[in-house]
């Protein structure tokens, strides 16, 4: 199969939808990422995902495939689990399941029919905040084998990385050059 690369250059949606993001240049403007960022999302996926910077920065990259629901479906899990109150609890697993496991959703994500089955069996009888857990877990894998390698190699996180690697040269340079702020120059 061939691997999708990003263009830097095509225009990335914000994550709230609102508007596009037109390049590398722009998206780094939404978020701070150091260097250091940038080698642990290289080493660790769970640091990509741990790190909100991360997660804005595959979320565009995921729009570019086409493929964001993943990680809108993982975090939605996630929120799941910090979720206390019982109607709330309820409300979540109804909105997860219309927008991420219903098969006439749009933002449907790919999980085997088994396990789509399993949920809609568990919604009939008990309602808690482990029923996606085994989904969540398959699309976690699916990120981290097929969609993470590519967001490494893309050439947007290229991109990025010259910017950040820039920037950061250009902050280096500011702070190693003599501070001529106060300097007094007679002419006369």
């Amino acid at each position: 199969t061939q691997r999708a690369q990003v263009n830097p250059q095509v225009s990335f949606r914000k994550p709230n939808g609102k508007r596009r993001i037109k390049s590398a240049k722009e998206l780094i403007l939404h978020c701070t990422i150091k260097p250091h960022d940038l080698e642990e999302w290289n080493v660790s996926f769970d640091s990509l995902l741990k790190s909100p910077a991360g997660r804005f920065v595959f979320r565009v990259f995921l729009e570019s495939e086409i493929a964001d629901e993943n990680l809108k479906f993982w975090l939605a899990c996630e929120d799941l689990k910090n979720t206390t109150k019982q109607k709330r609890i309820e409300k979540r697993i109804q909105d997860i399941y219309d927008t991420y496991i219903n098969v006439y959703s749009p933002h449907e994500v790919n999980i085997d029919y088994k396990m789509r089955e399993n949920i809609v069996d568990q919604l009939k009888d008990k309602v808690d905040v482990s029923i996606f857990t085994e989904a969540q877990h398959q699309i976690y894998t699916l990120m981290h084998r097929d969609s993470y390698p590519r967001f490494l190699s893309s050439s947007l996180t290229a991109e990025i990385t010259k910017e950040v690697m820039e920037q950061n040269q250009r902050a280096e340079d500011l702070n190693t050059k003599p501070d001529r702020s106060f300097e007094f120059i007679s002419c006369c």
